[in-house]
C-alpha cells in the first residue's frame, strides 16, 4: 500500500460501529448459552454482573484500541495497525489479563483475608453488592487497559516497522480496496475472534461455585 491515497483509515466507514454493537449483542448470546450448560447455574443476576464487566472493559479497550491503531498507523496503514493490535491484545493481552487479575486476586486474599477482589463474589460484609460489582469492575478495566498499553510500548512499537509491512504483504490483495479491508479488519475478524475472547474471559471472570446468589465465601463464614 505504498499509495496513501489507498491507505485503509479507521475513521472512512460508518458501518463499524453499529455492526460491532451487533457482534456484542452475538457474544452476550453466545455467552447466555455457555451459562446455561454451566453446572452449577448461575443465577441471571450473578451472570448480568459478570458478563457485564466484559461489556464496559470491551468498550473502553475498543476506543484504547483505535488510538494505538491510529499511533502504530503512522508508519503504516491504520486498518492494518488495528488488526495488529487486536491480534495481540486477543492472544498475549487474554493471557496477561488473566495471570494479573489472579495474581492481585490471591495476594489481596492472603494478605487482607478478604473476598472483596474475588471474581464473582459479590456479597461482602462491609460493602453492599453495587459497591463490590463496581470495585471489581474498575479492576478489571485498568487490568485491560493497563495489559493493552505495556503490549504496545514493550512490544507493538519497537517492531512497529516489520509488524506493519508483514500486514502490508498478508493484505496486499486490499491494496486498491481500503473499504473491504476496513470491513475485514472492523467487522469479519472481530466476529471470529470477540466470541472466543467473551468465552474464555467469562471463564476467570465468574466465581468457580456460585452458590446461589447468596453467596458465601470462607472468610464471610469466619467473620459470623
Amino acid at each position: 500500500m505504498s499509495n496513501s491515497d489507498h491507505h485503509c483509515s479507521l475513521l472512512s466507514g460508518g458501518f463499524g460501529i453499529p455492526l460491532q454493537i451487533g457482534l456484542a449483542l452475538v457474544g452476550l448470546g453466545l455467552l447466555a448459552v455457555k451459562r446455561a450448560w454451566e453446572v452449577p447455574l448461575r443465577p441471571w443476576m450473578v451472570w448480568v454482573r459478570d458478563i457485564s464487566k466484559q461489556v464496559l472493559s470491551t468498550g473502553i479497550g475498543h476506543v484504547c484500541n483505535l488510538f494505538l491503531a491510529f499511533q502504530l498507523g503512522r508508519s503504516g496503514d491504520e486498518c492494518i495497525s488495528y488488526f495488529i493490535n487486536f491480534l495481540a491484545d486477543n492472544s498475549l493481552g487474554i493471557l496477561f489479563n488473566y495471570l494479573l487479575l489472579r495474581w492481585i486476586t490471591k495476594l489481596y486474599e492472603t494478605r487482607y483475608s478478604d473476598t472483596l477482589l474475588s471474581p464473582g463474589m459479590y456479597h461482602h460484609p462491609n460493602h453492599g453488592i453495587l459497591m463490590v460489582w463496581f470495585i471489581q469492575t474498575m479492576e478489571w478495566i485498568i487490568i485491560v487497559v493497563l495489559v493493552k498499553f505495556t503490549l504496545y510500548l514493550l512490544l507493538l512499537r519497537p517492531l512497529a516497522y516489520p509488524l506493519n509491512e508483514a500486514g502490508e504483504h498478508l493484505f496486499s490483495s486490499f491494496d486498491d480496496s481500503p473499504k473491504e479491508l476496513l470491513f475485514i479488519v472492523m467487522v469479519i475478524i472481530p466476529t471470529m475472534i470477540n466470541a472466543l475472547q467473551f468465552w474464555i474471559q467469562d471463564s476467570f471472570l465468574k466465581h468457580d461455585e456460585p452458590a446461589g446468589d447468596e453467596e458465601r465465601s470462607p472468610f464471610l463464614e469466619n467473620s459470623s
